[in-house]
């Protein structure tokens, strides 16, 4: 009897939560527009994909900056597999699954290389790193395998991604933290970067292969990885905003939440909390500001996207009964998915990309304000894709 209450509460306050998110978003009408804007990215990433596979990484909306394909990183090519994937979990549609499949042939023909006997990794050319070195990126690795493992037996043998596991978990330290790169011309871990995203996709590409093949020692990588996060951040009073291992932890949560201690699911909540907040506080709010949902010192789309992607990772892995931390998230999730359909080109040749800065009809703002990073643009999909799931 008391299970039976207790699930029926449980209900309710779902029940409750979905309705007050719905009546805040005006559901009908702003999902329409998601809609519209999700859309709008398909048709714009679709031009990024070349007739090789290969991704075009940057454009400009300004005419008379080309970058063409030079400007590129593998890395970068898997975050846009990564959101085509999306697109068909969460939502079903499959309109550019073709252009996913020769994306990622040619990610897997071109960049993903064995260097060693029990290794392969997604290895950089020496002319694209800039230094002459060829390096062996662990967040590279993450995102390959968080894009690719769905294709496990298709276009990539098990063997090969189970190698590419192995060689971002033979990079990671006692501690859980792993090195970012290997350098293959010096055959040695860098271990300085200034990059904190590598970690969160190490994590989420170990947690995907987990989907496919689940070998314990990829969810205890990835666990040890992002408790290591949370507790290195616990006491600090700014905490970077790592969106990917937000991503991750929502997917660790998916698959282990119930083998985590108590302490363990407080520690990670209140890391991506800890981090959530700083956009619920800063938003900008009032709707008669043309740059509302942005933050109030930061209204880049390239910032803003990731980060609200971020937030309903995190949304998402609050208990649905606790409704005074969710809603201002939804709120915030709200605004935020609203900032990025205003910023999004609605016309002509750029249409569906999203400039790097806000400013960028400004005089005088230098050019890579209306540059168009291909990796925002996957984010700020991510980010429509992902608030039309939460009402499916």
């Amino acid at each position: 009897m008391i299970i039976a209450i207790f699930i029926l509460l449980i209900v309710i306050f779902a029940i409750v939560t979905a309705i007050d998110a719905r009546n805040f978003t005006h559901s009908k009408n702003h999902q329409r527009k998601v809609n519209n804007s999700i859309d709008f990215g398909m048709e714009y990433l679709s031009t990024c994909i070349l007739s090789s596979g290969r991704v075009i990484c940057y454009k400009n909306i300004k005419k008379g900056i080309n970058y063409g394909s030079q400007l590129y990183s593998p890395g970068e090519q898997g975050c846009m597999i990564y959101s085509l994937l999306l697109l068909e979990q969460l939502l079903g549609i499959d309109d550019l699954k073709d252009k996913r499949i020769l994306a990622s042939k040619y990610l897997i023909k071109e960049y993903i290389k064995k260097f060693e006997r029990r290794k392969y990794a997604v290895i950089s050319r020496s002319n694209e790193d800039g230094n002459g070195s060829r390096l062996a990126r662990v967040g590279a690795a993450g995102m390959a395998l968080a894009g690719l493992s769905d294709l496990c037996g298709k276009e990539i043998s098990l063997d090969k991604l189970t190698k590419i596991a192995d060689f971002i978990i033979s990079m990671q330290l006692p501690g859980g933290w792993f090195n970012p790169v290997y350098d293959l011309n010096s055959k040695s871990a860098v271990q300085q970067t200034d990059d904190i995203n590598y970690q969160g996709q190490a994590a989420l590409g170990l947690l995907t292969l987990y989907e496919k093949y689940p070998h314990p020692k990829y969810i205890k990588a990835a666990r040890k990885a992002l408790l290591c996060l949370a507790y290195a951040r616990k006491e600090k009073e700014e905490v970077p905003y790592d969106y990917w291992a937000m991503i991750a932890t929502e997917k660790l949560f998916h698959h282990t939440k119930g083998r985590l201690t108590a302490d363990e699911i407080e520690l990670l909540q209140n890391h991506m909390l800890s981090m959530t907040q700083y956009v619920v506080n800063n938003q900008i709010k009032n709707p008669d500001n043309p740059l509302c949902g942005g933050l109030k010192e930061d209204t880049r789309p390239a910032s803003i996207a990731p980060m609200i992607e971020g937030l309903i990772s995190a949304f998402n892995c609050i208990e649905i009964e606790n409704v005074d931390v969710r809603m201002p998230m939804m709120k915030a999730i709200y605004l935020g998915t609203n900032f990025l359909r205003h910023q999004q080109m609605q016309t002509g040749r750029m249409k569906g990309g999203l400039p790097y800065a806000s400013d960028w009809r400004q005089t005088g703002v230098p050019d890579e304000a209306s540059m168009i990073k291909t990796e925002s643009v996957c984010h700020a999909f991510n980010v429509w894709v992902k608030f039309q799931a939460l009402f499916k």
